[in-house]
């Protein structure tokens, strides 16, 4: 986990995968109050002020979460200005600061559960170093994948995201999915991760990449 003072009032969190991972949190996790998202919080805030003496006692907090990366988030920590001398404006402002709690800056966590929920188990991403393992993976599934399929590039690897039809059987997700490990590594696969990818990656093949490569390179 890392750690950045940006000024008085403000700290930033930067998250991997392998934090989450150690913590047992998932990043669809962080829409909601339980107790593993509190213990995160209470650890991060703890270490904030050992770090950099960032006191938050009595001060009314705004918390965004947004994508570092394909398989990290970013928490930024907010101390907002607190007016002494309106109490009841200042209960107000914590009041309504309060649901902000767990917001991205372009599109909120709330709104990717809402829109991830019945989707997430059809969904697979997966990175490859080259094109060629891309198309070899794409050729392998293509008689039994039946769904949504596209292609981008982000770091120097591509990207394929795949969702089946969510009418299909868990079984053929499974075997989709043992195919594709062949070629490619498995990410984080959620509507989260997939939105990152639509709005940082290159987009390379919209939809049926699976069916426009495994026929294309032949």
């Amino acid at each position: 986990m890392k750690i950045e003072k940006i000024s008085e009032n403000q700290i930033k969190f930067t998250l991997t995968k392998s934090d989450l991972t150690e913590r047992d949190i998932r990043i669809e996790d962080l829409t909601k109050t339980n107790e593993k998202t509190n213990a995160l919080f209470k650890e991060i805030m703890e270490q904030a002020m050992k770090e950099y003496g960032f006191h938050t006692k009595d001060a009314p907090l705004m918390v965004e979460a947004v994508p570092a990366a394909m398989d990290g988030i970013m928490i930024i920590v907010t101390k907002l200005q607190d007016d002494k001398n309106n109490k009841k404006d200042t209960k107000l402002n914590m009041i309504k600061q309060s649901k902000e709690l767990n917001r991205f800056k372009r599109k909120s966590l709330d709104t990717f559960e809402k829109e991830s929920k019945p989707d997430d188990s059809t969904i697979l991403i997966y990175s490859f170093k080259n094109i060629d393992d891309v198309t070899n993976a794409c050729e392998r599934v293509q008689d039994i994948f039946n769904g949504i399929s596209s292609l981008y590039k982000y770091d120097d690897k591509y990207f394929l995201i795949i969702q089946n039809d969510a009418s299909k059987s868990p079984s053929d997700l499974s075997d989709i999915e043992l195919m594709v490990s062949e070629y490619g590594e498995k990410h984080i696969s959620t509507s989260i991760s997939k939105y990152f990818l639509m709005e940082h990656g290159e987009k390379l093949i919209e939809n049926k990449a699976v069916s426009l490569l495994s026929t294309s390179f032949v």
